[in-house]
């Protein structure tokens, strides 16, 4: 389990746009969908969102595991949005 930044994330699918290597990305138990601001948790989906326009354009990932992340609903859609058409498995809760 770990904590990326939307930063990070950002970074990473940044990384899998590009990439014709990685097949299988688990990411789970990161807090994706949400940060931590000292006192509460905090809804952002900017890190799920740059990962989803990462698999549109990514032709080689055949799975994608994201489970356990705070992901809301609206951003889950972004992701299975970007996956219709592919062969990737995508892991959510």
């Amino acid at each position: 389990m770990g904590t990326y930044t939307a930063e990070g994330i950002v970074a990473i699918s940044d990384m899998l746009r590009v990439n014709r290597t990685l097949r299988s990305v688990r990411l789970t138990s990161n807090h994706l969908g949400a940060y931590y601001d000292g006192s509460k948790w905090v809804p952002d989906s900017s890190g799920v969102t740059a990962l989803a326009e990462a698999l549109k354009q990514n032709s080689t990932l055949t799975t994608l595991d994201v489970r356990n992340n705070n992901i809301d609903a609206a951003a889950k859609k972004l992701l299975r949005d970007a996956a219709k058409g592919k062969r990737v498995e995508l892991l959510l809760d």
